[in-house]
């Protein structure tokens, strides 16, 4: 089920809400209950199939916090249900990527698997991972209950997409939360502006940026155009998403750590990770970057380090050499910042952030690429200043498309925060915009049908 749906929006949300509030009265076991069956049910929708494999990782990582303190062998323990958490992750994503690459390399013809990953399976997996590394290292205690860590793992607003919570964060709400009328009201705030950014804003570029990143040979104006309604629409799909699993979440109860801090603000790649999609980046850095040492082993060692997070991060997006490609280009960007910051190179704050957009640029052309050659010629795409430059750009863009970038250029950069903080402070003059934006882009969705989000895939 996908939240920019009609069925999501206007059906199974209201009811799973009005349900929700009506068994408050009861207690917070029977909301629980009533949360765990309602995430089942979203998560079957289409593809009941996919909940054999949920299950197993539940079941693997639950298994995991039971025998943990009945073993001596604690860090074996670890590996072992980590490899097994991996394999589900591994049959998915990857098998086919390597049938793929061994007949490249050999000329073999082995068929391929044909397999087709089951929805967020990247994320639950990396919960559940989470959670035994916690557990390992004593931040959390295991969780006895199974219909309580079976929710913390399939909770429906998190499972397709994250924000990828913490077990630490997420177990104690599960049996104290409050849902004051105050967090009713944020969080649909919260939720309709969520709304508002992906059928408005990345839904209207969608259609555009596609036809643009599955053609070869524009100009350089074509192009430019292209990736920046590319991260646009990248920032405001997934960015939208989290506002509204953030806010399903807080009308509910629970607290949900934030995901996006103005990305495109930052100065350097660096920080950029610091501010985009901060749920998958910290886990990366607490799960892998610390534990092979992280920058505490020298400068060469943090460069190795930094260069197998970024494979992995790219390879954790997608099977293909394009995502491989794109984290060793943030991890080489990261590398050179650190090198300079090393060596007290001091560089200007404008020269900064003008060789951080085009880094980005840079490396988000391979991830919107179908493959990597395609990246490739694309990125040549961007220098080509003899071709037809007016021409190429009526092609990929339009009246319609030019506004709503521009409208999302100055959302992105910050250069409305100060009015969206000032209308944020005032409650009825948020409700009413909120509910503006709502209607408005529940218009929109009617009349073109919904897009799927771009992290579902992942």
């Amino acid at each position: 089920m996908v939240f920019s749906s009609a069925v999501f929006v206007f059906v199974f949300f209201p009811i799973s809400l009005i349900l929700y509030y009506i068994c408050s009265s009861i207690g917070i076991k029977v909301q629980n209950a009533l949360l765990l069956v309602l995430s089942f049910i979203f998560y079957s929708w289409g593809e009941p199939k996919n909940v054999l494999w949920l299950l197993l990782a539940i079941l693997i990582s639950y298994s995991y916090g039971i025998l943990f303190k009945r073993t001596d062998k604690k860090r074996l323990l670890l590996i072992l249900f980590t490899v097994l958490e991996l394999l589900i992750l591994f049959y998915f994503k990857y098998v086919d990527f390597i049938i793929r690459n061994i007949n490249a390399l050999t000329g073999a013809d082995l068929p391929l698997w044909g397999i087709v990953p089951a929805a967020g399976v990247s994320f639950f997996i990396f919960k559940c991972i989470s959670y035994m590394a916690d557990v390992y290292k004593g931040r959390t205690e295991p969780e006895r209950n199974m219909f309580y860590y079976s929710l913390y793992v399939s909770f429906f607003p998190q499972i397709m997409a994250g924000p990828i919570t913490r077990f630490k964060g997420f177990g104690p709400q599960l049996r104290n939360r409050a849902c004051s009328t105050d967090r009713i009201f944020s969080g649909a705030v919260r939720f309709m502006t969520g709304f508002g950014k992906k059928v408005l804003l990345s839904d209207t570029l969608s259609a555009y940026v596609t036809n643009a990143f599955q053609h070869e040979g524009y100009s350089a104006l074509a192009a430019w155009i292209s990736i920046a309604g590319y991260l646009v629409m990248l920032y405001f799909d997934f960015s939208g998403y989290s506002d509204m699993a953030i806010g399903i979440g807080e009308m509910m109860g629970f607290d949900t750590p934030e995901n996006f801090n103005y990305p495109f603000t930052a100065d350097s790649v660096r920080d950029f990770w610091r501010r985009w999609h901060m749920s998958l980046s910290g886990w990366f850095r607490d799960y892998v970057y610390i534990p092979l040492g992280g920058s505490k082993k020298g400068l060469l060692r943090t460069v190795i380090n930094t260069f197998i997070v970024f494979i992995l991060t790219g390879l954790w997006h997608g099977s293909s050499w394009n995502f491989v490609i794109w984290g060793l280009l943030q991890a080489a960007a990261i590398s050179f910042e650190r090198i300079l910051e090393k060596r007290g190179v001091k560089i200007p704050e404008f020269l900064r952030h003008l060789y951080f957009l085009l880094i980005l640029a840079a490396g988000f052309i391979f991830f919107a690429s179908p493959g990597a050659r395609a990246g490739l010629s694309y990125l040549g795409n961007l220098f080509d200043f003899k071709g037809n430059l007016m021409g190429d750009l009526y092609k990929v863009s339009s009246p319609q498309y030019m506004i709503v970038l521009a409208i999302g250029i100055l959302c992105a950069s910050g250069a409305l925060k100060k009015p969206v903080d000032h209308i944020k402070k005032r409650p009825l003059a948020a409700g009413i915009c909120a509910i503006l934006i709502f209607i408005l882009a529940s218009v929109y969705m009617w009349g073109s049908g919904y897009v799927p989000f771009i992290y579902y895939k992942f």
